[in-house]
């Protein structure tokens, strides 16, 4: 059993059996750990419109709504819930129409919308050209408060209004990752979006609205009876809760007081499996799990004792005896599934040779660093406990310091760390996401510096030729893995687990469930 829950689940097997209760026919096959429902039994009817309600547990709490910060995981959900962007990617990974209905590049540094009509915000206002220009320019902005998205626009020059159906934007350079990044893009109502009173109760054109926020504890939302799309959403209600304890989340799901539960822990899938009244996903994702040494504060300035970390840790325990072999090695400084992706050499586990490497740097009685983290994500308590023990064996003393999620985000964005356990993702399933935003060194989030890898990414976004930039992005991530600042440690495979009664659920490679295509049987 072990050593079959170590296949990969890729992204092109993903997308072949994706496909509601005939992709967890097919996952059942593919991937042991996941339950589908019974052989022959044909899946219960959509409702003909929103009805029933489901209450949810995600990887994370929801202290932040503004779709502007749409990168977190939860901030994610949120997005997918209650917002849209112009341009939406379906599961085989291709551009599909939101907000805008076409769109054309007619030379490199232009991009023409067209946006569809008739699609209102939650509050009433109308959705516009204005709306996408209010939208980026509030990102771009240099007094932004909202900065999380602001790597991904920054090649956008202007943004023109023509008409009202019609967004005209132009680039400084040509910009290869531009439809991905605005598939990230959630449009928000200019009027609105302006008040104090947005941040607090957040307003989309999405196909649920806000109906009661308790930060910390839930996050509700019910169907936009003016959505825009036929047939969404299905659900009347979802209810995200807080439910911090693994062990009181598995016993909720198993009573039916959860009906969809994201971040299933590796001990507990075959308790689940067991259970009739629940149903176990596995998926792929676009995840992974890192420790990023802060590569402008002493001592993990220094490449030397980042090597040296690198043989420190025993990768492999960590795949097989603590996430019980759920997930895959991670190769690279982006998750397999990710275009772009280019595989490298692992690290063997090798504490003599990090001694070693810390001698050489003139530091053989050791160093001393705080390793911060949050306790949200499935096993980061013990990876934590296990590595910091490895650490300490070749002379690297660590202090383990949990923080409340928010805390974590806070240090992590103002390089207030030496080394942190990370969970990242590339949303936009596109390797500019990750290899650009997180490393590029003019964006100050690793305090790593390294002109070539800095060359290389910035050339791969000038390109529209699909060849040239996996090309440019191989030789990144080449150079990020010989001398960058993560131990990269595992890919995750998303496990899920829902209420029998939840139909129309399917496993996307970003992770946030897309609750309007989901519904309750009677």
């Amino acid at each position: 059993m072990a050593e079959m829950r170590r296949r990969r689940v890729s992204r092109r097997d993903f997308f072949k059996y994706a496909g509601g209760a005939a992709g967890f026919a097919v996952l059942a096959g593919c991937a042991p750990g996941v339950q589908a429902p019974a052989t022959g039994a044909a899946p219960a009817a959509a409702p003909a419109g929103p009805s029933g309600e489901i209450t949810a547990v995600i990887r994370q709490v929801i202290n932040i709504a503004d779709a502007a910060n749409n990168i977190g995981y939860a901030t994610r959900v949120v997005a997918h819930t209650m917002f849209d962007a112009m341009v939406k990617r379906d599961l085989a990974g291709n551009f599909v129409p939101g907000l805008a209905t076409s769109w054309e590049n007619p030379d490199p540094l232009t991009w023409i919308f067209s946006l569809r009509e008739g699609v209102s915000f939650h509050n009433g206002e109308e959705f516009t050209s204005e709306s996408v220009a209010f939208t980026i320019n509030r990102i771009l902005d240099p007094e932004s408060t909202t900065p999380a998205l602001k790597p991904l626009l920054v090649d956008i020059d202007t943004v023109e209004t023509p008409d009202a159906m019609t967004a005209v934007i132009r680039t400084k350079e040509p910009f290869g990752p531009m439809l991905n990044n605005l598939s990230m893009l959630m449009m928000l109502p200019p009027e609105y979006a302006q008040t104090d009173e947005y941040l607090e109760k957040p307003v989309g054109t999405g196909p649920f609205q806000l109906e009661e926020w308790v930060k910390g504890n839930k996050f509700v939302v019910e169907a936009n009876p003016n959505y825009w799309q036929e047939g969404k959403p299905k659900l009347q209600r979802v209810s995200i809760v807080e439910v911090p304890e693994p062990a009181t989340r598995l016993v909720a799901l198993e009573r039916g007081e959860l009906d969809f539960v994201h971040g299933i822990q590796p001990e507990d899938m075959e308790r689940l499996e067991a259970n009739p009244d629940v149903n176990l996903v596995r998926g792929p994702t676009y995840t992974f799990r890192q420790f990023l040494m802060n590569g402008g504060r002493p001592p993990f300035n220094d490449p030397l004792v980042r090597q040296a970390v690198y043989h420190a840790i025993d990768v492999d325990a960590m795949v097989n005896d603590i996430m019980g072999g759920t997930v895959e090695r991670a190769t690279s400084y982006i998750n397999a599934n990710v275009w772009g992706f280019a595989a490298q050499t692992p690290y063997p586990y090798d504490p003599d040779r990090a001694r070693e490497i810390l001698a050489d740097a003139g530091l053989g009685d050791g160093v001393d660093m705080e390793l911060k983290w949050t306790p949200r994500d499935v096993k980061a308590k013990e990876l934590v406990e296990f590595s910091i023990a490895q650490l300490e064996e070749v002379g690297i003393r660590g202090k383990s310091i949990e923080q409340e999620h928010t805390v974590w985000l806070e240090d992590l964005l103002a390089l207030d760390w030496d080394v942190q356990l990370v969970s990242g993702a590339t949303s936009t399933g596109d390797a500019d996401y990750t290899l650009r935003r997180i490393y590029f060194s003019g964006n100050n989030r690793t305090g790593w510096v390294n002109e070539a890898y800095d060359d290389l990414v910035t050339q791969a976004a000038r390109t529209t030729d699909l060849q040239e930039r996996k090309a440019l992005y191989a030789q990144a991530q080449k150079i990020a893995w010989d001398d960058g600042p993560n131990v990269m440690l595992f890919e995750d495979i998303a496990t899920y687990g829902l209420n029998a009664r939840v139909q129309g659920f399917e496993p996307w490679p970003d992770e946030p469930p897309r609750f309007a295509d989901m519904w309750v049987s009677s």
